[in-house]
């Protein structure tokens, strides 16, 4: 089980720290479901904590890790640049790439 806390965020009033930035996070959840894939143990992410008006942004990173990496696996870890392109265009259209909010499913841009 991966508690994938958004509190170390920066910005978080909570539980902030220096230097933990977007792209920290972003690798840091990429580096655990990558780790854990390729030891093919089956994993269970909770996504907790953050305090900020941008936690949910911060929490569908961590979704769109795991949706890029489910994806990857499925095509044995080959990008299908094709593929995105046909996301990238839903994505575009829907306004995805603009503006995400709580009630969007994660936008498969982030998996190319």
């Amino acid at each position: 089980m991966y508690q994938a806390g958004m509190d170390p965020y920066e910005r978080d009033p909570v539980g902030g720290i220096d230097g933990v930035d977007e792209e920290f996070l972003r690798r840091r959840d990429a580096h655990v479901v990558g780790a854990v894939a390729r030891a093919g143990i089956p994993l269970v992410v909770n996504l907790a904590g953050g305090y900020t008006d941008t936690a949910e942004r911060l929490h569908l990173m961590t979704i769109r890790e795991m949706a890029r990496d489910v994806a990857f696996s499925r095509r044995g870890g080959r990008r299908d640049r094709a593929a995105c392109r046909r996301v990238d265009r839903r994505c575009d259209r829907r306004g995805h790439a603009r503006r995400v909010t709580k009630n969007d499913l994660p936008c498969r841009r982030a998996m190319c």
